[in-house]
């Protein structure tokens, strides 16, 4: 196996793309050329990537990822940052988010003030948004850390994808304000704004703002969305919805906007809005918006270990009474 031998620290290091030596990506420029590797069709599929520097994108010149650029192989953050990641572009594709069609494995990444811009866009686009991957398929997404904005005139928009078919979601966070601007839509969430297949998407917490035109036709949730896939087999399972706000949509809900899919042991915040009202919360519609939980409650460490069963000691940390859970890890 072929394998690049360089020199860090005084020490010898090789990267073949195996778990044991990923190739490294240390800078921005680094970053950029591995996006634009994808770009060129490149799936890197069996092969590791590791970020090893914390890297600002602020200026950085990217290629466009087109549409259907798939990446198979593994991403791993390695608990570093990625800061200032931006796209505004008026192109007519399915090409926001640091990969296109995420297929492999992203896991221990934090995004900082990213934003994504879909300026000018046709208002007839149905294509999908989100800041890990637009579409994410058969992939699995875990400690991710997102924080950003996302504006566009419509399809799907999510703040780790806007599409996930049969991904795994686990201990994600993501504080992402999302603007729909055209009168028929898709569907905004939190975290992923279309499941579909047996997308499972598990000890989540969301944060932010959604906000779309009160005429959309979309179906907006707190965790996921949705717009037209089969439910039975989605699975929401101790999730946290603390969002301030969810405006318009033709349906909104705190968790999930539509029955059918399987929510288990979800939680909103009692004073999050639904199209300008506090949801009131009854047998048929706890599923939908979770349970009620103060925000005294969901800044509590207690409640997350013993009520949702998150792991407090090794991926989640809490600043009891003070703030909303963090992803361990992460210099803050």
């Amino acid at each position: 196996m072929s394998y690049f031998v360089g020199r860090r620290n005084n020490k010898t290091y090789k990267q073949d793309g195996s778990e044991q030596y990923p190739f490294l990506i240390e800078t921005a420029f680094d970053f950029v050329e591995f996006r634009n590797e994808i770009m060129n069709g490149n799936t890197f599929e069996g092969i590791h990537h590791k970020l090893v520097n914390d890297i600002n994108l602020s200026g950085a010149n990217f290629n466009i990822l087109i549409e259907n650029r798939r990446y198979y192989g593994t991403f791993d953050g390695n608990f570093k940052t990625i800061d200032n990641f931006t796209i505004i572009s008026s192109l007519n594709a399915d090409n926001f988010g640091l990969f296109t069609n995420m297929q492999g494995v992203c896991k221990n990444l934090r995004v900082t003030n990213g934003l994504i811009n879909r300026t000018g866009l046709s208002a007839a686009s149905t294509f999908a948004t989100g800041f890990i991957g637009s579409s994410c398929s058969l992939g699995t997404i875990e400690r991710c850390s997102i924080q950003g904005t996302i504006i566009t005139p419509r399809g799907r928009a999510g703040g780790i994808c806007g599409y996930g078919n049969n991904t795994i979601i686990k201990n994600c966070f993501t504080n992402v304000s999302i603007t729909m601007t055209a009168t028929t839509n898709y569907g905004a969430a939190g975290i992923n704004a279309e499941p579909a297949g047996s997308a499972k998407t598990e000890n989540c917490i969301s944060i932010g703002n959604i906000m779309t035109n009160t005429t959309s036709t979309g179906y907006n949730g707190g965790i996921c969305g949705f717009y037209n896939a089969s439910l039975q087999n989605i699975t929401i399972i101790n999730c946290v919805a603390a969002m301030g706000s969810i405006t318009g949509g033709v349906d909104a809900a705190r968790i999930f906007p539509r029955t059918g899919a399987q929510l288990v042991n979800n939680y909103g915040l009692d004073t999050m809005t639904l199209k300008g009202v506090v949801p009131t919360i009854n047998i048929g519609t706890t599923l939908l918006n979770g349970a009620s939980a103060t925000v005294n409650q969901l800044k509590s460490k207690a409640f997350y270990r013993d009520v949702l069963g998150w792991d407090t000691e090794t991926v989640w940390q809490i600043d009891d009474e003070n703030d909303f859970p963090k992803l361990r890890g992460f210099i803050y």
